[in-house]
């Protein structure tokens, strides 16, 4: 309980102290949300990367459950195997990008794009047939940036991360990835997104 709390303290004093304009890269515009073009560009420049689809490829985008303390190893191992599972039946490439703060070995078992730049600036990623992950704002990016296909995805236990956003993060999350699907049945989402992209 005391994490959000610090957070947003912390959030709040940084907003005061530092800035004096607040650089967002969504805004409103009437009922549906737009990226904002300089920050986008900004974000394009420093990445180096263009979208150049990468054959069949779905790239987990993982998160640091384990490390949290959310989500015990064990479970969150079998979360990741069903995604790779439903990958597979939908006939895509199965690759996890590890959270930086995450062992990338944790996923020995599986094919791994590891690396100390954010998701949104690995050319890897970029060219993924589709990204897929919980709500994130890596995938949010990856989606409005590039327009590369993304998934959100449900983990079991953790069904509270959607069901506490507030009214503007789901609206902005809907508009761009869509709304979440359990793991064991993400191979159909995964297998038309690859297919024709966008989000469902």
């Amino acid at each position: 309980g005391w994490w959000p709390t610090v957070r947003a303290l912390a959030t709040t004093g940084a907003r005061r102290m530092l800035t004096t304009q607040r650089w967002a890269l969504y805004e409103r515009r009437g009922e549906s949300w737009a990226v904002h073009d300089e920050v986008a560009a900004e974000f394009r420049r420093h990445g180096g990367v263009r979208r150049a689809a990468s054959p069949r490829t779905a790239v987990l985008l993982s998160q640091p459950w384990v490390e949290l303390g959310v989500l015990d190893a064990g479970a969150y191992a079998a979360h990741v195997d069903r995604l790779a599972a439903q990958a597979s039946g939908a006939g895509l490439r199965f690759v996890v990008r590890p959270h930086p703060v995450e062992d990338p070995a944790r996923y020995a078992a599986h094919e791994v794009y590891a690396g100390p730049e954010p998701a949104e600036l690995d050319a890897r990623i970029v060219g993924a047939s589709v990204v897929l992950g919980a709500t994130s704002t890596a995938l949010l990016n990856l989606r409005a940036l590039y327009g590369v296909p993304a998934l959100r995805v449900a983990a079991p236990g953790l069904e509270f991360l959607d069901r506490d956003l507030s009214a503007d993060q789901a609206s902005l999350l809907g508009q761009f990835v869509g709304r979440p699907v359990a793991d064991d049945e993400a191979g159909g989402a995964l297998r038309a997104l690859a297919t024709q992209g966008g989000t469902l």
